[in-house]
C-alpha cells in the first residue's frame, strides 16, 4: 500500500492550492510556507459584525453594515480576497478541486476555532446551492469545508435545513442593490425543521455584501433559531464613511 501512495505521489504530485507550487514528494497536502507568510489574514482593525478590515478601529463597522441592517449576529473571514486567493477559490469551485476543501477549513480553525467555541454554536450549516448549479458542480464548495469543521469540532452537521428555491445570478456581477434583491426570497427552511433556540454558523467560501448570509440568516431566526453567526474563507476590505 505505501509503495502504491508512493507512487500516486509521483504521478499526482501534491501542491500548494493557493499558488500551484509543487510540494516536496513524500509531504502532506497543505498549503507551502511562503504563501503561508503572505497570505493576508484578516486581523485588526475589522469590522465588529461581518470582520471586514476596515481602516481604523474607531469607526467600529464597515459600510456596508452601517447602511445596511444584518440580522445574523456576528462574521468571521479569513483572508483578503486578492488576486490569489480569487485563483485559489476560483480552481476549487469550477475547476473540480474538491481536495482543497481540508486544506481551507484547517487554516479557518486556526484562526476561528476558540470563537466558535465561545459562541456556543450547535449546528453548522452551508449556504446551500440550486439543484441546477449542483449539478454542473458536482459539489457544494461550502458543504465540503462546513462538513468538515463539524467533525473536527464535534458540532453537528445539517446541510438539509435551507434550501435554495431560485437559481439566483452569481452575486458578484451584481451592484449592492441588485444582490439584495437577487437573495431576498432565495432561500427556504425545510418542513420539520427543528431548530429552536439554536445557535446556528453558517459557512460560505466568499463574503461580499452580507445579503446572502443576511437571507439565510432571516429565514432561520423566523423558523426559531437563536442566533446566527457566518464563517467565510474570503472578503473584500470594507469602506469606510
Amino acid at each position: 500500500m505505501k509503495v502504491f501512495e508512493g507512487m500516486l505521489n509521483i504521478l499526482y504530485p501534491n501542491r500548494c492550492p493557493i499558488c500551484q507550487k509543487l510540494l516536496p514528494i513524500g509531504t502532506e497536502p497543505d498549503i507551502c510556507e511562503e504563501c503561508k507568510d503572505n497570505l493576508h489574514v484578516i486581523g485588526e482593525p475589522k469590522c465588529l459584525k461581518c470582520g471586514k478590515p476596515i481602516d481604523s478601529k474607531e469607526i467600529g463597522y464597515c459600510l456596508d453594515c452601517l447602511r445596511q441592517k444584518h440580522v445574523y449576529e456576528k462574521g468571521w473571514c479569513l483572508w483578503l480576497y486578492d488576486a490569489c486567493v480569487k485563483s485559489s477559490i476560483s480552481r476549487y469551485k469550477y475547476h473540480n478541486q474538491p481536495c482543497y476543501a481540508p486544506l481551507y477549513a484547517k487554516e479557518l480553525l486556526v484562526y476561528y476555532k476558540d470563537e466558535i467555541l465561545k459562541h456556543s454554536i450547535n449546528r453548522i450549516i452551508p449556504v446551500p446551492l440550486h439543484s441546477k448549479k449542483l449539478k454542473q458542480r458536482g459539489f457544494n464548495q461550502a458543504a465540503l469545508i462546513a462538513e468538515i469543521i463539524s467533525k473536527e469540532m464535534d458540532i453537528p452537521y445539517d446541510p438539509t435545513l435551507l434550501r435554495r428555491i431560485h437559481d439566483t445570478k452569481p452575486q458578484k456581477a451584481l451592484t449592492h442593490k441588485d444582490r439584495y434583491r437577487n437573495v431576498i426570497s432565495a432561500f427556504e427552511l425545510v418542513e420539520d425543521a427543528s431548530i429552536h433556540n439554536l445557535n446556528i454558523l453558517i459557512v460560505d467560501d466568499i463574503y461580499t455584501t452580507g445579503s446572502t448570509i443576511n437571507s439565510c440568516a432571516k429565514v432561520l431566526l423566523r423558523g426559531g433559531a437563536n442566533k446566527i453567526f457566518f464563517i467565510a474563507l474570503a472578503t473584500g476590505k470594507g469602506l469606510s464613511i
